[in-house]
């Protein structure tokens, strides 16, 4: 009885450590951030950073912002995939303060 009772406490303790940590994972970024000048933007979905193109994923939050940038802002594009991946988009762009 001892062993059944110990073995539920250990149980326990893992679940609730299991719950404890599933927060934190959700606030990890996807893939990528990429820091950078913005070179030009490229209608309707495209921005060019430090000359390197990357797509931007159509009705994302980096969809919406696109009009309100200009070249020479400093941003960070948030990817959903690794940089060197062709499938990878642009989901957030989120401009340097000062600019």
């Amino acid at each position: 009885m001892k062993v059944i009772r110990r073995l539920s406490v250990l149980w326990m303790a893992a679940a609730l450590l299991g719950l404890a940590a599933h927060p934190a994972a959700a606030n990890r970024i996807a893939g990528d951030v990429v820091t950078g000048q913005v070179t030009s933007i490229r209608a309707p979905y495209e921005i060019v950073i430090d000359g390197h193109a990357y797509a931007v994923k159509a009705s994302s939050a980096a969809a919406g912002v696109l009009h309100t940038l200009s070249p020479g802002d400093r941003v960070d594009l948030v990817l959903d995939g690794p940089k060197g991946n062709a499938a990878t988009q642009v989901t957030a762009v989120l401009r340097h303060s000062g600019n």
